[in-house]
């Protein structure tokens, strides 16, 4: 007997990636990350234009609408994929399904025809410069807008109905990790033909449609450019338009892969991998694609004194999330007995170090988005400096210890308790202070002896060490010689020692004859594999790199990273899919919130 969707328990399951435990920690985290950085990009994007006058034209118009889209349809998809990652029942109701679907659809759609009103935009504005404020009115911006938005939300209106009028009587399982058209038909337990003809014929006259539309756009503004005489009004003329083709290339690509390809070459695993690049890979990289190389942009950035008040909310954020994150971390570790063990023990110190580098950062910088006093002392810079250069290179050989720490047990587990001693983890501890004050001492003495004689404005948020010596009007090839001997020796020592512990480790685990067993020794290894990688690769895409190979303003964003979003990740990498840190958690709920429930 075939059942409608009334009688069955209205929801759905979402298969997500992966049902391993460890591999969702990962994708959690990556998301979240992927998800900051899109959210703050577009936000501020849109926050940018609406206070710049400069950027009230009809090209940042359709921008900030855009930024407006990616935003919505990424928080119409990746907060749903976050929980799932974290819950054992990924389940998603009939109703949620439904509205997810029509919601990331409609953004979706909305975002062909915004992108082709860019690109109308962009013929007007090279192939009839003089008419351009005429053509590009007010009243043609915003009814090209409000078409834009109705078509997206009656295309998928009869996209959403022609799906979920179908019966569901098969699994209820979607392999996917959101609602999406093609894996929730191939749930179908009837013919689902023509709800797959109306779906492609919807999806393909918008795509199809707007993609005609601007390559005809593009083929008028080619034969208009190629007249112009001049190679530097070519190359002007060209590079208004390379954002917005490169931003048109990446979304339409992966559309196209994914709807209108035919049926027999559809695998649904390599369509969560498509789905991933247009719903987002793509939100998170707009901003940056329209904002890096522009030039209005980034005049816009140096003078929105308004800014400030958004990036005191999200550092404020974010300097709260990771306060209370390390610091019930630490508390956990340290009322729970169970917990008494070298890699806890070892953890209490990588969230205390990751506490005082963004308080020693991140309070200064909340000052001066506040108050607008960015003036810091001669000694406070030095002494600043100082703290996060010895945190920086404690975490570097702490998270040395730690991989140590995981080859004793599992390469050595019946000399484990020998190897890893109270005594000995105090001593290795101690060593790991005193080398990053030692060098930092080192450091920060060198730079101390340099004369500042020429202006006295760091181009940056703290008081750096490569921002520092940017100002020096003395020779800095000793301070330069001893940056790159310190990187080398702290930041690719304790890389060597983490991967030999590594290699050993995998060497051993390979030997075990149980699946099980492997499985549950890789998985004692994963948070920190996961917390190592976050906080290598800003600092060698920092420290490593020759300076004229990164752009201060990058630089600037990588030092956002490691000091406060890594801090933010540490306790939830070590933490959400850890079952001793939930288990002393819930202990402690008990324990202090409610000691009078038996």
């Amino acid at each position: 007997m075939v059942e409608d969707n009334s009688t069955f328990a209205p929801e759905f399951f979402l298969l997500g990636f992966t049902s391993q435990e460890d591999l969702q920690v990962i994708c959690f985290v990556l998301f979240l990350a992927i998800y900051v950085v899109s959210l703050v990009g577009n936000l501020g994007v849109i926050t940018l234009i609406r206070i710049d006058s400069c950027l009230h034209t009809p090209m940042y118009f359709f921008l900030s609408h855009l930024s407006l889209l990616d935003a919505c349809y990424s928080s119409t998809i990746i907060p749903q994929a976050l929980l799932n990652f974290l819950l054992k029942r990924k389940a998603i109701s009939f109703m949620r399904c439904a509205a997810q679907l029509f919601s990331f659809a409609t953004c979706a759609t909305a975002e062909c025809y915004v992108l082709a009103a860019m690109a109308y935009d962009r013929y007007v504005a090279i192939c009839n410069p003089l008419l351009y404020p005429v053509v590009m009115s007010r009243q043609l911006c915003v009814g090209m807008l409000v078409g834009a938005y109705l078509a997206g939300v009656l295309s998928l209106a009869i996209h959403t109905v022609s799906i979920f009028h179908l019966p569901f009587c098969h699994s209820r399982r979607i392999n996917h990790f959101f609602c999406d058209g093609p894996p929730l038909l191939a749930l179908s337990c009837s013919d689902a033909w023509l709800s797959r003809m109306v779906v492609s014929a919807v999806v393909g006259f918008n795509v199809l449609s707007t993609t005609v539309f601007i390559l005809v756009s593009y083929w008028l503004v080619l034969s208009a450019v190629l007249q112009i005489r001049s190679v530097a009004g070519r190359h002007r003329a060209f590079s208004t338009c390379a954002s917005h083709l490169v931003s048109v290339s990446l979304y339409y690509s992966s559309s196209l892969f994914m709807y209108l390809r035919p049926s027999s070459t559809a695998t649904l695993d390599h369509d969560k991998v498509v789905s991933v690049l247009y719903a987002v890979v793509v939100p998170m990289l707009n901003p940056l694609i329209y904002s890096l190389r522009n030039a209005e942009m980034k005049n816009a950035i140096r003078k929105a004194q308004e800014l400030q008040t958004p990036m005191f909310i999200i550092f404020l954020s974010l300097y709260a999330l990771l306060v209370m994150g390390n610091l019930l971390l630490m508390l956990l570790i340290n009322t729970d007995p169970q917990l008494y063990t070298p890699m806890y023990f070892f953890l209490t110190h990588l969230s205390f170090m990751d506490l005082c580098l963004s308080s020693a950062v991140i309070p200064k910088a909340l000052e001066t988005f506040l108050f607008g006093t960015s003036n810091i002392s001669f000694v406070g810079c030095f002494v600043q400096m100082h703290i996060f250069l010895m945190l920086v290179i404690c975490e570097c050989f702490l998270l040395g210890v730690m991989a140590y720490d995981r080859y004793a047990a599992v390469c050595q587990p019946l000399r484990y308790t020998a190897l890893m001693s109270p005594a000995r983890c105090y001593r290795m501890t101690m060593l790991v202070y005193t080398t990053g004050f030692l060098t930092s001492l080192v450091h920060t003495v060198l730079a101390g002896r340099l004369a500042f004689c020429r202006a006295r404005s760091i181009d940056h948020f703290f008081c750096e060490l490569p921002a520092l010596l940017h100002l020096s009007c003395s020779s800095t090839r000793p301070n330069h010689i001893l940056q790159v001997c310190s990187a080398e020796l702290n930041i690719l020592g304790s890389i060597l020692v983490i991967l030999v512990s590594y290699t050993c480790i995998l060497y051993t685990v390979l030997w075990m004859p149980s699946a099980g067993t492997r499985m549950k020794v890789f998985s004692t290894c994963t948070s920190h594999l996961a917390a190592v990688t976050i906080f290598y690769v800003p600092g060698l895409a920092t420290y490593i790199l020759p300076s004229k190979a990164r752009p201060q303003g990058e630089e600037k964003l990588v030092s956002v990273f490691y000091t406060a979003v890594t801090p933010l990740l540490n306790p939830l990498v070590y933490s959400l899919r850890n079952r001793e840190v939930k288990g002393a958690l819930r202990r402690l709920w008990g324990r202090r919130l409610f000691p009078h429930v038996p």
